[in-house]
């Protein structure tokens, strides 16, 4: 089982995830991800023979209990996927984007963990100093949410930047000066 979450449309050679960066495409049983984070839609899906897709429909509570996806939102992200195939340089785009992140981090010396996706972590420890710095960055005009307990353990909150190929190089400066003007504080 591979869980894609923050794989889809980024990572491997074509952007089709972990599944293709470490070469077990077709090798899974479960393949599982969403479409709201680089898809840009709403939901997620679980792929997988027919087997399990049918264990899935017939004893998954949170599957029987729940409102299937609006047809708009399974359009978006079919159209969304075909844009990540038909335009690679949106990726290019990303990955510079992400390059130019990783070196404000190391730049500043924050603490985070290695990543090949665009979600980088910046460790704070404590919840109340995440907090601070969420709030203090937001004050600037950026928005990196903070992760606290449950999502992350006990003393290791953190900040949480998602970098886009939206992303411009003034952004970039102004999360540098923001990220900076936190630490100092």
């Amino acid at each position: 089982m591979i869980d894609e979450a923050h794989a889809t449309g980024i990572i491997g050679p074509e952007g089709r995830g972990g599944e293709e960066m470490f070469g077990c495409t077709g090798e899974l049983d479960v393949v599982m991800g969403t479409l709201s984070k680089a898809v840009g839609s709403q939901g997620g899906f679980i792929a997988g023979n027919a087997p399990l897709r049918e264990l899935l429909v017939n004893f998954s509570r949170t599957l029987i209990y729940s409102t299937g996806l609006a047809p708009a939102s399974a359009a978006a992200a079919m159209k969304s996927l075909e844009i990540m195939h038909r335009e690679p340089q949106r990726r290019e785009r990303l990955f510079a984007n992400l390059a130019r992140v990783n070196d404000i981090v190391m730049e500043l010396n924050l603490r985070t963990e290695a990543s090949p996706t665009p979600i980088v972590p910046l460790t704070i420890g404590d919840e109340d100093k995440a907090v601070r710095a969420f709030e203090n960055i937001l004050e600037k005009g950026m928005i990196v949410p903070v992760m606290r307990y449950p999502t992350v353990p006990k003393g290791e909150a953190c900040l949480r930047v998602s970098v886009s190929a939206e992303h411009t190089p003034e952004h970039l400066s102004r999360l540098a000066e923001a990220l900076n003007a936190c630490m100092r504080k």
